[in-house]
């Protein structure tokens, strides 16, 4: 008879505690691991009764569900339940446009090994301080272990990405770091040892090609992988899966990968780079202000996560970098600089505290903050934040600025400029970081509208001591925790502590009296200031700003009245969920700073006109 592995699988998620209680969910040989975010919750007595369970063990932090060889169906059907992996489910591939998708996995690849490559270039910009100052010299023992951490950052490159691509893709993670090792194996480029003229296989001659540093070649090796471990976990017996999947998996792809992918994507990554560096010579200095110019716009779109894989391959091949970071050092000083025009311009203390926090931020690396929670509402310093990103864009270009490690593009990664045993570099980054910083401020005093970034009608508004301030639901919904939200912007509270909704209906309501404060370019988000001085910020879904306003419609205009209940703005809550962006919708108290707590309701659910949020 044959088993029924939907219904074990529906069983365990609900005795595990459900969707909500699942942060990750993966598999070995006999179990299902998973990482729940409250261990308490699951009921392990009842998962132990189930038939088609062997025991659960908890351990080193997971719960894990000793199943046997049928784990690999019942953790199929697990995932017919839910996304709980960091791959992506199989379905949205046909339905997420392809550019989208490609923008993602790029960035799930490469942000988890961005410490790794930090540690290895600075770690490699600091040597070189030090080497050039004569504290330490590049003949010393204790300058060899050091510089093992730059070189191990590095080379070993293939093997860290190998690990991340297959979460992405969905692939064996010890399976794709092995294939990883096969390009970093000595023997690979040392056959004359071997007494071998030519390496080949079967007769099909093996180019020799380095593969240290490179990873194009093994993002398609691990993308193949995918495809042929699924093709086999198909058709091979359960009772040698266990061994006969990883066994030919490896057998059918590692040849492909060394006579076919290898080669093409180590030669494709080495003509990307040629490109970007054909574009530095032949356009020279407006190259790096074109790049920078538009870095802001595609940081807001979440289009700028090609970059970081052309930087490493550039700075492997040619040791330093001239054409992006030096543009996203423009682009992140200008964000810092237009925020800080805000605040000084602001009569408002709690724009000022924000601006000025914003500032900081952007000022060491990070301008989320400053660009959606500053620049970006207000258009006017985001525009100003474009024009200045490009003027040190060219700067940067004209001064031949340039990156000799992976670093942060900010004040913190400055000693990665140094390089070519001169330390004029950081000389030259400062001066692009003034300039780009003046700039910016400059164009937000001079283009702002005055007291445009506060709010004339309420600017004096001054809360009671102890006064209760409600904010009410929007609309019919589940209630969502925000530290739970899938982006970490909102998720980290750098904008502000809030809640967040699932929407039940694709329309939202005034939460408060007050004024509308701003309405985004796109639509999906709104910004509001009640009479008693609260400042919330209502964003529909996540990532919704790449439908560039589509199924949206708003009810008001900037500086309108409102009071509690009116009509803000309509979205059509099924197309969207159809293209498979995440409906959950925070609602922001974005200057929650100033009070003494933000209260969340203690409610599942929540209809619309009840209260929501408590500011005391």
């Amino acid at each position: 008879m044959k088993k029924d592995y939907a219904d074990l699988a529906k069983k365990i998620l609900q005795y595990v505690g459900g969707k909500d209680n699942i942060t990750f969910v993966m598999h070995c040989a006999t179990r299902l691991r998973f990482t729940l975010k409250d261990i308490d919750k699951a009921d392990t007595k009842s998962i132990k009764e189930l038939k088609g369970v062997i025991d659960v063990i908890i351990k080193n932090g997971q719960y894990q569900v000793c199943i046997g060889p049928d784990v690999i169906d019942v953790f199929h059907e697990l995932n017919q339940l839910g996304t709980f992996t960091k791959q992506e489910n199989d379905n949205s591939k046909e339905k997420k446009k392809i550019v989208d998708k490609f923008f993602e996995v790029i960035s799930g690849i490469f942000t988890p090994i961005v410490p790794i490559l930090m540690a290895a270039g600075m770690v490699g910009a600091v040597l070189t301080v030090l080497n050039l100052i004569g504290i330490l010299p590049d003949t010393s023992p204790t300058y060899y272990v050091w510089n093992l951490i730059k070189e191990a950052g590095f080379y070993f490159l293939p093997i860290y990405v190998a690990y991340t691509a297959s979460q992405k893709l969905g692939a064996n993670p010890f399976l794709s770091m092995l294939l990883g090792g096969i390009l970093l194996h000595p023997q690979l480029n040392n056959f004359e040892a071997l007494g071998l003229e030519q390496l080949n296989f079967f007769g099909i001659a093996i180019k020799n090609v380095t593969y240290s540093s490179t990873i194009l070649p093994i993002i398609l090796s691990v993308w193949l992988l995918s495809y042929v471990e699924k093709f086999f976990n198909k058709i091979c017996p359960q009772v040698i899966r266990a061994f006969s999947v990883p066994m030919l998996s490896t057998m059918i792809v590692v040849p492909i990968m060394l006579i076919v992918i290898g080669p093409a994507g180590a030669y494709l990554a080495d003509y990307l780079s040629e490109f970007v560096q054909y574009l530095g010579d032949n356009l020279g200095f407006l190259a790096v202000g074109i790049i920078a110019a538009l870095t802001p716009i595609m940081i807001a779109t979440g289009t700028h996560s090609f970059a970081f894989p052309v930087i490493v391959t550039t700075l492997a091949m040619n040791g330093s970098e001239a054409l992006i970071v030096p543009a996203m050092l423009a682009e992140n000083i200008a964000m810092a600089g237009a925020a800080f025009a805000v605040g000084m311009q602001s009569k408002n203390k709690d724009v000022k505290a924000e601006a000025n926090a914003a500032t900081i931020s952007a000022l060491l690396g990070i301008s989320e903050p400053a660009m959606y929670g500053i620049n970006l509402p207000r258009k006017t310093p985001f525009y100003a934040t474009i024009v200045a990103s490009g003027i040190g864009g060219i700067l940067a270009g004209l001064l031949g600025v340039k990156y000799y490690a992976i670093a942060s593009a900010s004040l913190v990664g400055l000693p990665a400029n140094i390089g070519d045993g001169s330390i004029m570099g950081v000389v030259y980054a400062g001066v692009v970081i003034v300039v780009s910083f003046i700039s910016a401020f400059v164009l937000t005093k001079v283009l702002s509208k005055k007291d445009e970034t506060i709010e004339p009608e309420i600017k004096n508004a001054i809360k009671e001591d102890n006064k209760k301030i409600e904010i009410k639901a929007p609309c019919n919904g589940a209630i969502v925790k925000l530290t739970e939200v899938d982006d970490s912007t909102f998720a980290s509270e750098a904008m502000g502590k809030g809640i967040a909704m699932l929407p039940e209906e694709g329309i939202l309501y005034s939460p408060v009296k007050g004024i509308v404060k701003t309405i985004f370019p796109t639509k999906h988000a709104i910004g509001l200031l009640s009479d008693d001085g609260a400042e919330i910020m209502i964003h529909v879904g996540i990532d919704t700003v790449q439908l560039e306003g589509k199924y949206f419609t708003t009810y008001v205009k900037p500086d309108q009245r409102i009071k509690i209940g009116d009509e803000l703005l309509e979205f059509d809550i099924e197309e969207i969920k159809k293209l498979e962006y995440d409906i959950v919708t925070p609602i922001i108290i974005t200057n929650s700073q100033e009070y003494l707590e933000v209260l969340e309701c203690d409610k599942d659910q929540v209809k619309r006109g009840e209260t929501m949020i408590t500011l005391l």
